[in-house]
């Protein structure tokens, strides 16, 4: 149990990135913020999308200093973007 624990606590301490979820409310106002942005259109269902986005996650983890914003758009709902 004390193992358990001790990984929980470990998980709340690793930086993990944000990546934000992207629809057509705030599409437009993320791309007029100024700075970089990173998106990802991806379809939940798909392996290749969702071995991708896994891909994704990791590589945003790498860029914790860097001022941009990364995020994604699921595109089995917003399929007007």
């Amino acid at each position: 149990m004390e193992i358990i624990r001790i990984l929980a606590v470990s998980l709340l301490l690793v930086s993990v990135p944000a990546i934000d979820i992207l629809n057509a409310d705030n599409f437009a106002s993320t791309l007029e913020e100024d700075k970089i942005v990173m998106v990802l259109f991806h379809e939940p269902w798909n392996v290749e999308s969702q071995d991708f986005l896994a891909e994704y996650e990791r590589i945003s983890s790498t860029l914790n200093d860097v001022d941009m914003v990364i995020g994604k758009v699921d595109v089995s709902i917003e399929d007007k973007l």
